[in-house]
Parts: C-alpha cells; structure tokens; sequence
C-alpha cells in the first residue's frame, strides 16, 4: 500500500507526472482477498495515479490476484498482474532456491515426482505467467509479504524472465520502479498474441498438483511452451529507511516527494542484468548504479584526487603491458602475411636485431621492434559513421573476406582506438522507421533527464542527446542507463587487454565563440580519466568520481562523492554535441546547415520556422541550455589557478570534439609518454562544397601544435589545404613524417586515409538524417575500400606498404636499415614536402574507374 500512496503523490506533482509518463487514467481490477490473507490493507476503493476506481470484491481465498490498467476512452490496457500466496506455502528460501538457475518447465517440473523447491517455485511463476499471457500483461509480480518475484515477458512470451527479492526497507522502491515501468510499457502487439495461441498447454492433474504445491493454487495448467524461466536480476538501489517512512506518511507533500526523488531517481529506469553474468552482477548491482541519474555516496577510504598530467595515468601504463601481450601474436601473424619482399619479419620481431636499451621480452619478442599502432576515425554525422565501420571492418579480424592480400587486419593489435563523433543519424533512421515506439522513447528520455535534473545535477540539450545516442550504440536494455564509461575496467576482455584503449576527445566551450580558437582546451575521456594534457588545464580526474564536488584537486573531508555521472552515453554525447553550431546556423541568414537540408531560403521561409526554433530554443535553455554538455560541479575548480580558465566555474562545458576545426581526434596519439608508431587516420569531414575532406583537419592539428609548443607531445608537419587538393593528397593515402630524422620532436607517422569514391559516392550531407538500406551498406563497402584500397585493385602492394608504415619508427629504433620495398611504399606514398597553394578548382571526383 505504501508504494501505491507513493505512486499518488508523484501523480498529483505535475512535473514528476509528465516526467514520468503518467499521463493515463489508471485502473485496478481484482478478485479481492481478506485483510489477513493480503499484504495490503483491504479497501473498496483506491487511488492509483491520482484517479479513483472501484475495486471488485470475491469471496474466493484460494487465489488472491489483481491487474492494474491503463485506460483510454472506450480502451483498457492491462500492464501490469499482481498475484499473491501466502508465506507459509511458499518461502523465501524455496522461492531463492528455486530460481537460482534455469528452469526447463517439461524437464524440471512435469516429470518430477517430488516437490522440489525449483518445482514449487516454476509452478508459481508458471501459474502467473499464464494469467499474463491470457491478459497481455508483460509485467508482474508475485509477493508473499516477505518475498517479491519479479516477473516480466520479453518479445516471445514463451520465455520470462525472474529476480526474486527479500522484502526490506527498500521494497517500496522496488515496488514504485516497477510500477514505473509497467505504466510506461507500450501494450502488446498482435504478433505477441498470436505466439501466445501458438503456445502448447500442459495440463497438470489437479490432485498431484495440489500435493506438490502445499496447496494455495486454484489451477495450474501452464502456459509455456518449451518455455525457458532464465532469472534475471532487477537491479535496484536502497533509498533509505528516511525515505521510506516518508512513503508510508499519508501527508507527504508533494515537495517532499521531490526531494526525495535523489534517492530513488536511478530506479526508474530498472535494467535487468543476467544473474548468469558476474560481470553484469558486478557492474549493475554491487556498482550500486541503476539509472541515468548519478547517485551520492559515501566516499571511499582514499578520497578522490585530481593528478597532474606530466604522463599517462598508473592505471593506463600498467594495462598497456597486458594489451602488448596480446597483440604481439597478432601483429607477428600479419606480418608473416603480408610479406615484405627482402624482409624476415619472424626474426625481426623476435629479437634477430636488437636495440641496446631493450634486448628480451617476456612474451618472446623484442619490445624494441614491436610496433604501437592507433586508429583515428573522424567526425562527420552519418557519412562519417558509415566510412569509419568500414574501415574498422576492413581492419577487423573477424570480418568474412577480409583474408585478401589487400586488407590488413589491424584492428585487433593497435593499441588505441579514439571515438570523436558517436553520430546519431542512424538513430534518426531508426525512429522514422519506428513511428509506434517514438512518443515512448521521447517519454523514457524526458523522464531519465528531468529525473537527473531533480536530483541536483545540472542538465542540457546534451542529456537529451546522449540517452537517444544510448538506445542506438549501447547493446543493453533501455540503451544502458546504468552504463558507465569507468565500468568498462571491470570488463574481463579489457582488463586482460583484448580490445583496444578507447580514448575520446571532447572540446572546451567558450559562450559565444564559433569556431573555438586554436588554444581551445582538448579534453580526453578514457576509461580511467576525464582531463587535459594541455598546459591550460594539465590534470585528469578519475572518471568513476567526476560528478562530486572536487576543490583545488580532492573531495573535502565532509563532501559525498558521486557515481554514474560518467554514463556512457553521456561521454558519447558530449564528445558529439553540435547542437550550439546548429542553432548558430540556423539563425545565420548564410546557413550552411539550411543549404545542406535542402530547404529553399527564403524570407518567407525564416519568418515561418523562426517561431519554431525560437520555442525550441526556448524549451531546451529551460531545461538547461545549448552551450554544451554540462559536467557539474566542474572537477577542475581552483585547479591550476595560474592558466586554467575555468577554475572559478562552477560547470565544465565540453562541445564536440572537432568544434576546433580538429575533426580527426589525433591528439591522444601524440603524446609521447604513448610511444605511439604510426596512426591510421580515416578522414571524412566536409570541408568542401561537396562534402569531400580537403585535410583542413590534419592542417587545424599542425597549426595548433605549432601555436602551443607543448613538450608534452608533436606533431608532423603537413601542407595547406590548397596543396592537398592540388597535389591530390585528399584524393589518396598519404604518409605524414615519414623521415623521423629531420622532424623537430618526436611524433608518429600519420597514414592519411581520405574519404573517396571507390564504389559510390560517399559525400553525403554531415545532416542527413535518414538513408536507404542499399545505400548505407554502399558506404560501408566503401570504408571497407579507403582502408584497403579497393582490397588491392588500386595498388596491389598497398598492405606491403602498410606493413612498412607499421615498422617505420621500429626501424628508427632499432636501426634497421629499410627493406628497399618500403623505400619504394615512401616514395609513392610520403609527402615530399612540395606544397602548390594556388586556389584549386572545385574538387568533384567521380567514383573510381579502376
């Protein structure tokens, strides 16, 4: 009863209501109970979502069960069964028993003589589960008064999934999430019933039954065919024995019920994580996250610190080992394939020759010789997106027909791999093509921002973006609320250094300035950090804590610390968010954002969606602004004093990464404390009429590296991007610092790949919202094409070429003289230094002839 007046006081809150999506009539129907064969009091009538509805009483005592709807005009929708059994017949140590692993209904429950405790328990939950498929309720749950099991259908209804949770302090939370969620759920399709009728009954004997189930069932015919009960954990947060006395108080004022929503926000949004999954258990449960919103905590013994960037973090230089482990095999491999004319590679690698300074390893090859590789991938909406797949595709081992000799597989042995723009055009695509599911899906990020928002943390357009990015790049269910970036230590294939180092790069705002100048700050997210290595900040925070209140570089002796404020989505997001450019375009009488859209400019056409935008702009500066994504309070607050110029704000706005004109995110790669090789940048800006890439990226890098001078890391030089066009440089693959002797500092070799034509044109719109199926897997193959070259066709010694640019500052190293068969790659693909700044003709290429 306490969850349901709880329910009553968010729906008569206004804003909680519309946030929450509770904006239907509700409605309970049951065949009653008595007072002392229920949990909840006896009442005749109830108030559910701030309506009244009359309860049908029964006399029966066998079986105590109800069904909350959603009602419409002349509609009832059921969403959510109740059922309830009194604790005597069942447990909570049968009901834990028994659903701790899968049940295979024919298996465990039908041949099996004796009442086990999984029979007893499947018996319950296939009893209910039955009610919820003759119903069309995928929601529900059965409750003893001191056991909850929570019970919801998936898209075939043949299978449930289950958590059984002990009734504490914390089950009216529990019980109000769930609710939440059963409210919110879209009714069932068509498809969901027809399965149902196509479902087998089992007819259970009602004697035996009886026997087995200590009595309590008034039938059990169950309902699922081959069904598999696999129990899953309904993750959820303790809000506090505060908070739920407060529930339990008929006079809570709606205020209150405000203020408490910091405690229970997170489980709104319940995520089901598999029990079968330790890593999910650890990552959603003992994490002590499940929502969008971050949560306050107790800090841990050694409170957080802010470090100085002098090098790359402890946690980074201990986990590069491991991934050097793992690749060494992997890199040796591709180079026996590729085949360097003149050239042993096996030998090589192993330590035939060797430097001074590193003479063995403990993995059988020689550190010395073994090449570090990064991958950059370059912002540009869903062009960009669809290029980068496919290169990382063509680089990637488990790519069918990825085995010719044009393809060089690369992606599992470099050791970074950066992500600037997680575009969401594709996630566009998805709602237009999913019309019914649109005002559902707007209603859960609505919720899961405003839900932030009440709890005290700052919020923007940025929010909005990162949830819908969430549900379109995060493999979980509802796009992974509970999902953090720092989570991502925990994994066992990262920890072990079987994928790459994802590092993203995220721009400093500056309020009002477009573009952001060459000394903008360049912040970089990795899975242990958020910081700069740039003189003007020069300190990373740990990302698990960003979100708390650091000051002058540690949480103060009193101060809570937050996690969940790195929500993946919301790192992608903020590294993504373009949204202040947008509207600078659209309010621009020369809009290069309205050209794009292929919309007419004209006066006529302003002054209509002027209004419009004006409101839109209007509603999200309510919500919290367009400047950027908000990461508040700023974990950087009298850091650095003397040059950091946000260290008396309260907020760290953070834009797009290639808001500085840097829209390759190379910067993480030039670190020398990185000791990165060669870098594989795929370019598929804009940059010109007709959205081909000119090099105005790599040119926006050069110019900033020679503006700031950081002894931290360099850059190579690279021409204008007039000579680029002119010397055809953006048309091909071109190498970048080839001869390591004759640069100024230290830096990698960058292997420019740009976006071209191979196999379609790929120069679609950075706004292009929506594509054809036949067109985005051209693009894809297309990719596939600029990484390996038309797999060979256009240069068949193109991986010997890779292979080389691979090994080029290994050589340096170690003092390998070249093979003649690199010197012969060099001469084709480097830049001699020849620049041609003549302003160009209009660069329109046409798809390759071969």
């Amino acid at each position: 009863m306490a969850a349901r007046r709880f329910a009553v006081r968010v729906s008569s809150h206004p804003l909680l209501r519309e946030a929450l999506g509770l904006t239907k009539r509700t409605l309970m129907t049951s065949n009653m109970f008595t007072e002392n064969e229920f949990m909840f009091e006896p009442v005749s009538r109830l108030v559910v979502g701030g309506y009244a509805c009359k309860i049908k009483k029964s006399a029966s005592n066998l079986l105590c069960r109800a069904c909350l709807h959603t009602t419409t005009p002349g509609i009832k929708h059921p969403v959510l069964a109740i059922e309830y059994k009194a604790p005597h017949k069942l447990s909570f140590e049968e009901l834990s028993t028994g659903l701790a692993s899968e049940i295979q209904p024919k298996r465990d429950i039908m041949h099996q003589p004796a009442p086990t405790a999984k029979k007893l328990a499947a018996s319950a939950i296939a009893q209910l589960s039955s009610y919820m498929s003759d119903s069309g309720v995928r929601y529900g749950y059965l409750t003893t008064g001191q056991t909850i099991v929570f019970v919801k259908t998936g898209d075939d209804p043949s299978t449930v999934h289950v958590s059984v949770r002990s009734v504490r302090d914390d089950a009216i939370r529990q019980l109000f999430a769930f609710y939440i969620r059963a409210l919110a759920a879209e009714p069932v399709t068509r498809a969901w019933h027809r399965r149902v009728e196509e479902m087998d009954l089992w007819p259970v004997d009602w004697c035996s039954c009886r026997r087995c189930l200590k009595r309590g069932f008034s039938f059990f015919v169950l309902y699922i065919d081959m069904a598999v009960l696999h129990c899953w954990l309904v993750v959820g947060l303790a809000v506090g024995r505060g908070f739920a006395a407060a529930a339990r108080t008929s006079q809570v004022e709606a205020q209150a019920v405000s203020q408490a929503l910091d405690h229970i926000v997170a489980n709104v949004s319940i995520t089901l994580a598999s029990l079968d999954d330790p890593i999910a258990q650890q990552r959603f449960f003992n994490e002590d996250l499940s929502g969008y919103a971050p949560k306050r905590s107790q800090c841990p013994p050694r409170r957080p610190l802010i470090r100085q960037a002098s090098s790359i973090s402890p946690q980074e230089r201990s986990w590069l080992p491991r991934r050097r482990r793992e690749t060494a095999a992997h890199i040796a491999n591709l180079l026996r394939r590729i085949s360097i004319p003149g050239f042993d590679s096996d030998r090589y690698l192993q330590g035939g020759v060797r430097s001074r300074s590193s003479p063995s390893s403990p993995y059988g090859y020689s550190p010395a010789a073994m090449p570090n590789i990064g991958i950059a991938v370059s912002g540009g909406g869903y062009r960009a997106m669809m290029t980068g797949a496919g290169a990382l595709a063509a680089w990637d081992i488990r790519t069918e027909g990825t085995g010719g000799r044009g393809s060089s597989r690369i992606w599992h042995f470099e050791t970074n791999i950066l992500g600037l723009t997680m575009t969401g055009r594709g996630f566009a695509a998805d709602l237009i093509q999913s019309t019914p599911t649109i005002n559902q899906r707007i209603r859960q990020i609505t919720s899961a921002v405003q839900l932030k928002h009440l709890s005290g943390f700052a919020t923007s357009a940025a929010d909005f973006w990162a949830r819908a990015l969430s549900y379109q790049f995060i493999d979980l269910p509802e796009g992974g609320p509970s999902e953090t970036f720092s989570s991502l230590t925990q994994r066992p294939f990262f920890a072990r250094g079987q994928v790459p180092l994802p590092l993203i790069v995220a721009d400093q705002a500056v309020e009002g300035v477009t573009p952001l100048p060459v000394d903008t700050t360049v912040f970089e997210f990795s899975p242990w950090e958020l910081g700069s290595y740039d003189d003007s900040l020069d300190g990373f925070a740990p990302l698990r804590y960003v979100g708390s209140r650091f000051d002058g570089g540690f949480v103060p002796g009193g101060e809570s610390c937050v996690t969940g404020f790195d929500n993946t989505g919301f790192v992608f997001g903020t590294s993504s968010f373009l949204f202040n450019l947008v509207l600078q375009e659209i309010n621009n009488p020369d809009s290069k954002f309205l050209k794009n859209l292929r919309l007419p400019i004209d006066p006529f056409l302003r002054n209509l969606i002027s209004p419009f935008i004006n409101k839109a702009i209007a509603l999200l500066n309510r919500l919290g602004g367009v400047e950027g994504a908000f990461w508040a309070p700023n974990p950087f607050k009298n850091w650095n004093r003397g040059r950091n110029p946000t260290s008396q704000e309260e907020r760290l706005t953070l834009v797009d990464g290639g808001e500085d004109s840097q829209n390759i995110p190379l910067q993480p790669h030039l670190l020398r404390d990185r000791n990165v090789d060669v870098v594989f940048a795929v370019d598929s800006s804009a940059d010109t009429e007709d959205s081909w890439p000119d090099g105005a990226a790599m040119v926006a890098t050069y110019r900033r590296s020679l503006f700031l001078r950081s002894s931290k890391m360099s850059f190579p030089p690279v021409p204008g991007r007039n000579t680029f066009i002119n010397l055809g440089l953006n048309a091909r693959p071109t190498f970048f610092g080839c001869d390591a002797a004759r640069l100024t500092a230290p830096s990698p070799l960058i292997v420019y790949l740009p976006n071209y034509p191979y196999l379609t044109l790929s120069n679609i719109s950075t706004f292009t919202i929506s594509t054809a199926t036949s067109k985005r897997n051209e693009m894809l193959n297309n990719g596939f094409a600029v990484a390996t070259q038309l797999d060979g066709v256009r240069d068949p010694e193109w991986p010997v070429c890779v292979g080389c640019a691979m090994l080029a500052r290994s050589f340096d190293r170690t003092r390998r003289p070249m093979p003649e068969s690199c010197r012969r790659c060099f001469r084709r693909y480097c830049w001699d230094g020849r620049v041609d700044e003549r302003m160009p003709a209009p660069y329109r290429p046409g798809v390759f002839a071969g």
